[in-house]
């Protein structure tokens, strides 16, 4: 898997549109479309790319990042009816408003990631995978503020993501609702285990002993279930840590992680 940088410049292509598809990744938690590459034919489906703000008008940064469903294909060039220009299909796993969210560009002129030319004018440039590997841990913080959790992009795509059952009734000493290991372990697969609200870590703060220790949280309450359900474990669990966890659940019905996240305090 490759990384590649993709840029928008507001003087150059007017985006109509920005308001309807930040409400649709809000809404779905993904954004498909198709986007300018430059000149890069070498852009597959699986690489991964992020998503530069140019030009003067501030705030300037990553504002998204997402993966290739398919390689480089001409169209009518976006700005010029009588050109044309490459384009890659994007799904986008992250969505910020670029109005005001951005990974500010000052700080990819920080070393390591100073080693790019973030100044291009031309989208399409590949990231070095030292680089890249760096971008996508700031980038994971900086997401995080705003109570996202993206899916790791290691974490394989474009495969079928089994939605598993929960919440079938059994009837023990008490009536209880089944839980799903798989769809826990599939949540953790992709997403990991650092909390999605105070972003702490169980192995790094107490070693071996906490490697791989999290609780995973239904956003939708499955106590609320009238029987069995499906539950997708990207888009339905998070992992976050038994205080916050705790937290989401201190009113009724639970807090939303933005929310909660809005209460933290560092």
């Amino acid at each position: 898997m490759a990384t590649f940088l993709l840029t928008w410049n507001p003087m150059k292509w007017v985006w109509d549109t920005l308001d309807d598809d930040l409400e649709t990744y809000r809404t779905q938690g993904l954004w498909s479309t198709s986007w300018s590459c430059g000149r890069r034919k070498a852009i597959q489906a699986g690489d991964r790319v992020f998503l530069l703000k140019q030009g003067p008008q501030h705030p300037r940064g990553v504002f998204a990042s997402g993966t290739v469903k398919s390689g480089a294909n001409v169209g009518r060039h976006f700005s010029d009816p009588q050109k044309t220009a490459l384009y890659v299909e994007v799904d986008f796993d992250v969505l910020l408003d670029p109005r005001s969210d951005v990974f500010p560009r000052e700080r990819l002129d920080e070393t390591p990631l100073s080693s790019v030319n973030w100044s291009t004018q031309s989208a399409g440039i590949l990231i070095p995978d030292d680089v890249a590997a760096v971008l996508e841990e700031v980038w994971v913080d900086h997401v995080r503020r705003f109570g996202l959790n993206p899916v790791n992009p290691e974490y394989e795509t474009g495969k079928t993501v089994t939605a598993y059952v929960e919440g079938r009734k059994q009837t023990v000493a008490i009536t209880r609702l089944e839980r799903s290991a798989s769809a826990r372990k599939a949540c953790i697969d992709a997403k990991g285990t650092r909390c999605t609200v105070c972003d702490f870590d169980f192995g790094e703060r107490y070693g071996s002993i906490g490697q791989g220790f999290i609780h995973v949280h239904h956003q939708d309450p499955l106590s609320e279930t009238q029987g069995a359900r499906q539950t997708d474990p990207i888009e339905d669990l998070v992992p976050v840590c038994p205080n916050c966890h705790a937290m989401l659940h201190c009113s009724n019905p639970p807090l939303t992680v933005s929310e909660l996240r809005r209460q933290f305090r560092l």
